[in-house]
Formats: structure tokens, C-alpha cells, sequence
């Protein structure tokens, strides 16, 4: 699992945030949608990347009892995203990469 801080009004309006919030508070902040997930393909939206993208998860699904015993746990320590942009971090945009096989 993949992430990166991103600056984009256009997708804060999709999910019709009002008002971006500044620093901690959230007061600013009002979400029209409801769903707890939602996917957008960030790429036909405008946005400016803040961050480079980082690896935040890894998985493995060949090791099933491994991966069984880490629910409810980090898998990975927490990480630290360090912005290489000014700007305003609207969003962290994550994704997945998968490797079927071994090789």
C-alpha cells in the first residue's frame, strides 16, 4: 500500500468539503458523503502532488498465517510523509500495487 499528500480543490469539492481546514482543527470541515469508502481515479482530476509517494503497508498473501496473526496490529511502523511542495495537504491518496506471482 502506497501514499502521497496531495493538494487538489477540485477533489475537496467532489466530497463536498466546504471550507478546507488549516492546521489540526476540523471546524472547517463538512463531508456531503457518507460512504466509509469511496474510490476516485485522482489522475483525470487536477491536483499537485506534496509529498513523494511513500510505502505506508506491506502485504503478503503467501504467507497467510503470518499475515492472520498481524490483524489488529501494525503490520509496518507508522510512517512520516515529508513534504517536498508548499502547499495545502487536502488529501492522502493511496493504492495498491499487486504482484501475482514470484517472480
Amino acid at each position: 500500500l502506497f501514499g502521497q499528500l496531495v493538494e487538489s480543490p477540485a477533489l475537496l469539492s467532489r466530497f463536498g468539503v466546504s471550507q478546507p481546514s488549516c492546521g489540526v482543527s476540523l471546524k472547517g470541515l463538512f463531508l456531503c458523503n457518507r460512504e466509509n469508502y469511496t474510490c476516485e481515479t485522482i489522475r483525470l482530476l487536477p491536483y499537485r502532488a506534496l509529498t513523494e509517494p511513500v510505502p505506508l503497508l506491506h502485504f503478503d498473501f503467501s504467507k497467510l498465517r503470518k499475515l492472520c496473526a498481524s490483524l489488529g496490529s501494525w503490520l509496518d511502523a507508522p510512517v512520516e510523509l515529508r513534504a517536498q511542495e508548499a502547499g495545502q495537504a487536502h488529501l492522502l491518496a493511496f493504492w495498491w500495487e499487486l504482484e501475482l506471482d514470484e517472480e
